[in-house]
């Protein structure tokens, strides 16, 4: 994020939104602002983007709220207040989107390129833009954080996946 934040700030927000929620990258590119709920600190996630297109359905069909941190937070809630400026300035509502280029839908390969250069310059083996959400549960179940609240932070449609896929990760009852 550092490294991000130094060569690409522009982009800061979106990765930092990544980081901190788990969401997959459809999600964060179909984010729009009236999805975001400043006072509880929550996003609404019920869309998702691909291939440049907007459908007001997830991967798993579901709709759920994801907490974000203060932190995360504040960032969006000072992106808002230059997008507002800047409607107001140009008298016409842009696109609601929150993270976007040219007032259209931010395309996820530049976020895949961007990721990819920041690890080559952090000195890490590629990955995944998928790894960053594995990460994040990873990360929350290492903390003791139930696994109940990951499988809705995620958008699992069932525990039984949040188990399957990180399970591994569940503290051993037997080491306490």
């Amino acid at each position: 994020l550092a490294i991000i934040a130094d060569h690409w700030p522009t982009y800061y927000p979106a990765f930092l939104t990544l980081f901190r929620t788990g969401l997959r990258l459809g999600e964060l590119c179909a984010l729009k602002w009236e999805d975001v709920n400043f006072r509880d600190k929550q996003l609404f996630i019920h869309r998702t983007a691909r291939d440049q297109v907007i459908t007001n359905r997830t991967k798993t069909g579901s709709r759920r709220r994801v907490d974000i941190s203060d932190q995360l937070a504040q960032v969006i809630a000072d992106m808002h207040k230059e997008w507002m400026k800047n409607n107001m300035k140009s008298g016409n509502k842009k696109r609601n989107l929150i993270f976007q280029m040219n007032n259209k839908l931010l395309p996820q390969n530049t976020i895949r390129r961007i990721f990819n250069r920041a690890l080559e310059r952090a000195g890490l083996d590629r990955r995944r833009i998928h790894d960053i959400r594995h990460t994040y549960a990873s990360i929350l179940l290492s903390q003791g954080t139930p696994i109940i609240y990951v499988k809705e932070q995620l958008g699992h449609t069932s525990i039984k996946t949040t188990v399957d896929v990180y399970g591994h990760l569940l503290p051993s009852s037997n080491r306490h």
